[in-house]
């Protein structure tokens, strides 16, 4: 049970007013990850949610001038300064509804807007020890819907006697001692508060000078190198709190990143939870909290291998230049090697027949077409693709099915040419000496909602699209951009190497392939 902190009153004359009883709320104190929270069933809060504010303050002890929160369950610190609340579950999608919420320490403010990933993994074990979701003894797995962000988180973790297990030999970072092993499974996290995985459309903006990447996955971040702020990306956090301008710059550029992620209209009303920002650095040496050396080889040691280097390249898809662009990208930051290259272009003004001019014409044909076949065979030439490499041309189901409108028509057309390279070169790089094994596909992707769908049609014409695609999909529903990440991933796996010269359908049934 958590009550208001009592407090000691001396009473100095009989007409003083009578100590009042305190509410009692029953409620829960859970840690996750590297975080602490109290917890509460929604059942037990007022229905009139506008009361919770005062009552998660009074609980936390915030606002709280020394920074401490010695007159609540706080911690002084934002990341012991928590409150959970959990339901059942308004989706037929998931088993209970969880509220994140981040009490301002020294401030008053009270923080719907985003969630936490550390105290999401204490959701499952809470809804299971409350009666909220019934387990059998065994690894249970609770369906979570985030109601900050619209999400649904899956958490996987044991259960004995009915109740979540804590006890186990899982270690973390930053948490001494050892616990159960909790798993979480975030399910189409992108877009989490903006819609869109890249909130601003571009892969790096630059903010005061600082370039970053604004990024929307389960919450809203915004990444930049540590160099760029003139810090080490090992800086520990006493150190940060203690520099002289690091933080006042981290947030200057957050609150530039939360306007142009369209997160908030002016840098003064960006949240404070959102965006989170992060600074990055490549491996070194370094010093952790605790005070245990990091050697840079001993990630090697362990057997870890370096993250896959992802490279944006700003790229006119009309320019003649991409083709060597793309090579000298490959020999700079590769290492003159390449084992996948996904294919993908999609220009188009969607011009309807009648309406169309040779310029036009060739726009299509040279951006869809021809910046591709440039390049793969720059790439070809110079050597750089290395045996069992994997090739994944991205078609449409436009080029099989009929068009929803006659102003996809020379944008099918497109996609159909790509169909046909693929054919011919699964057979030239599967047999080519220096590429032996390679394999190249092409992937038939329906109707996926992504910023570039319908762009340039009106919103007549869109709902007209979209309503004759989804009535046509066995599925009754535009598709994800995940759906073809799925199936990308497999074709460019060691799994697919029997696969080659294939067309392989991503769009829910909308045209079927035999």
């Amino acid at each position: 049970m958590v009550g208001g902190p009592r407090v000691a009153i001396r009473r100095f004359h009989q007409s003083a007013p009578p100590l009042k009883q305190q509410n009692r709320l029953p409620a829960a104190y859970y840690r996750g990850g590297t975080s602490r929270a109290v917890f509460f069933r929604q059942e037990d809060l007022p229905a009139d949610q506008t009361r919770w504010d005062n009552i998660f303050r009074g609980v936390i002890g915030s606002p709280d001038p020394n920074g401490r929160q010695l007159d609540g369950m706080g911690g002084g610190l934002s990341s012991l300064s928590k409150v959970c609340v959990v339901g059942t579950s308004s989706r037929d999608d998931a088993d209970v509804d969880y509220t994140f919420v981040a009490i301002g320490v020294k401030n008053p403010e009270v923080d719907f807007s985003s969630n936490c990933g550390n105290m999401t993994s204490a959701v499952g074990p809470f809804a299971v020890d409350s009666g909220l979701f019934r387990a059998a003894d065994g690894n249970a797995t609770v369906r979570i819907h985030n109601t900050n962000t619209g999400k649904i988180i899956h958490a996987k973790f044991p259960v004995d006697v009915s109740e979540a297990e804590a006890d186990g030999d899982l270690a973390i970072d930053g948490v001494a001692g050892t616990g159960a092993k909790i798993q979480l499974a975030f399910l189409n996290p992108s877009g989490s508060k903006t819609g869109k995985l890249l909130p601003t459309g571009n892969v790096t903006d630059k903010f005061d000078g600082i370039t970053a990447t604004c990024i929307d996955v389960g919450n809203p971040c915004v990444f930049v190198q540590a160099s760029d702020l003139g810090v080490s990306g090992s800086i520990l956090s006493h150190d940060i709190e203690a520099h002289p301008t690091l933080l006042g710059r981290l947030d200057s550029v957050r609150r530039k990143a939360a306007v142009a992620m369209g997160i908030s209209t002016t840098e003064d009303a960006a949240p404070g939870s959102i965006p989170k920002i992060a600074m990055v650095s490549a491996t070194h040496s370094h010093k952790i909290l605790s005070g245990q050396s990091l050697d840079e080889d001993a990630y090697k040691n362990a057997g870890l291998q370096p993250a896959p280097k992802i490279l944006g390249l700003p790229a006119n898809l009309l320019s003649p230049d991409v083709p060597a662009l793309m090579l000298n990208a490959v020999k700079r930051d590769f290492g003159g090697k390449l084992d996948i290259l996904v294919n993908n272009a999609a220009y188009d003004e969607f011009r309807p027949i009648g309406e169309l001019d040779p310029d036009y014409v060739q726009r299509s044909l040279f951006g869809n077409i021809q910046t591709l076949v440039m390049s793969v065979d720059v790439l070809f030439r110079e050597g750089v693709f290395q045996p069992n490499s994997r090739i994944v041309n991205i078609s449409a189901e436009l080029t099989r099915s009929p068009l929803p409108h006659n102003s996809f028509g020379l944008f099918a057309a497109t996609k159909a040419a790509m169909e046909s390279l693929t054919r011919t070169w699964a057979d030239i790089f599967g047999k080519h000496p220096s590429m032996a094994g390679t394999t190249v596909n092409s992937l038939l992707v329906g109707a996926t909602e992504t910023d570039a769908f319908c762009k340039g049609l009106s919103p007549e014409m869109t709902k007209a699209v979209v309503d004759r695609i989804v009535g046509n999909t066995s599925l009754a529903r535009l598709g994800k951009p995940e759906d073809a990440a799925d199936l990308v991933g497999l074709l460019v796996s060691e799994r697919a190497g029997w696969i080659t010269g294939s067309v392989v359908a991503a769009n829910g049934g909308t045209v079927k392939i035999l």
